[in-house]
């Protein structure tokens, strides 16, 4: 879609076969949804990735709130031809408001396809609404989605949560599992890195609690650095590199440590 100098895909027809994104009647028509999946499911080029998020900050993000809404204003009472959800009135539920999930979502398409530094800003947009408890008005969490005032709605309903972590754990810091073996991809960006340039997870991976230590004493940011030496309860150990900044761990060297395991990854 071509609208007003931003491109983005469009993501859904309604009951009558009409294309629902775009300008429509002088209104500008974009859904987060539609973004989301042509990113996760590798069909956007990059070259499409960076419109998509140039359109997604320029028509979706919040001017007042800096949150991520799911769609812009259709400009209509009722869309019921796009389903229920277009029965609410904007900014409540899947009618524009922040919903939760897909924006961490969107974060963590933008961090599997390398924008790091876009998957970032998405996820700490979540935090901050979270934390302004003046306008959340919740507990420590993350709701199903936040209305217009910002309150966060539904605080009970959500896999949001999970998504979060899981977006962290496999993508921020790069931990994940592959055929058995660890794999280690780290995409943090430079302020995660604290004042010590150091930034640290614990999890689980083949039954045995780990913690891997990310060193960045030079505080480089990502696309910056690469890892250059990795050490096991302060060891150093063998590992395949597959390229300069994700190595692969063999499953076999963490099963023969008695106990739990801590990595230092040195990045430089």
């Amino acid at each position: 879609i071509d609208g007003r100098e931003y491109v983005w895909f469009n993501g859904y027809y309604d009951n009558k076969g009409s294309r629902v994104e775009g300008e429509v009647y002088e209104s500008i028509r974009m859904t987060l949804t539609g973004q989301v999946f042509p990113i996760m499911s590798m069909l956007a080029n990059e070259e499409e990735i960076k419109q998509v998020v140039d359109s997604v900050d320029k028509l979706l993000k919040d001017k007042n709130l800096s949150g991520i809404r799911l769609n812009t204003d259709f400009k209509l009472t009722h869309y019921l031809n796009l389903g229920r959800a277009f029965g609410f009135a904007y900014g409540t539920k899947e009618n524009g408001s922040f919903f939760s999930h897909m924006n961490v979502m969107y974060a963590y398409g933008l961090y599997s396809r390398g924008f790091a530094h876009e998957g970032y800003k998405i996820l700490k947009s979540i935090y901050e609404m979270c934390m302004d408890t003046d306008r959340s008005k919740i507990y420590p969490g993350i709701p199903e989605y936040f209305d217009s005032l910002g309150r966060g709605m539904y605080h009970y309903l959500t896999g949001s949560a999970s998504w979060f972590v899981l977006t962290k754990l496999t993508q921020s810091f790069g931990m994940r599992g592959e055929k058995g073996d660890l794999i280690i991809n780290p995409k943090l960006v430079k302020e995660e890195f604290g004042d010590k340039g150091i930034a640290s997870i614990t999890t689980k991976f083949a039954g045995k609690k780990i913690t891997v230590e990310f060193v960045n004493k030079e505080k480089l940011d990502y696309g910056d650095y690469n890892i250059a030496e990795v050490k096991l309860n302060g060891s150093k150990i063998d590992f395949e590199r597959i390229d300069p900044n994700c190595i692969r761990i063999s499953r076999s060297i963490i099963l023969k440590e008695e106990t739990s395991c801590k990595f230092t990854v040195i990045l430089s």
